[in-house]
């Protein structure tokens, strides 16, 4: 247990590092963008009074497209 706590303080204090280092770079913004994601997933689903009943599934997507309005 004290091991795992230590090892989870460490790379705590290693992602807030991280954290500090980003604000040396600005990101400019400018021009066009697009993006798209897709994603599916499966879940057993338990009703009460009535056991299990089939697994279900389901889906999703994403579609972005744009353009960078001001530099921030």
């Amino acid at each position: 247990m004290r091991s795992t706590t230590l090892a989870a303080v460490a790379i705590l204090s290693l992602l807030v590092s991280g954290v500090a280092w980003a604000g040396d770079n600005p990101h400019h913004h400018g021009g066009f963008f697009i993006g798209f994601n897709l994603g599916a997933g499966t879940a057993d689903v338990t009703l009460p009074n009535e056991g299990d009943v089939d697994r279900e599934w389901g889906a999703a997507a994403d579609f972005r497209l744009g353009g960078a309005v001001t530099e921030n």
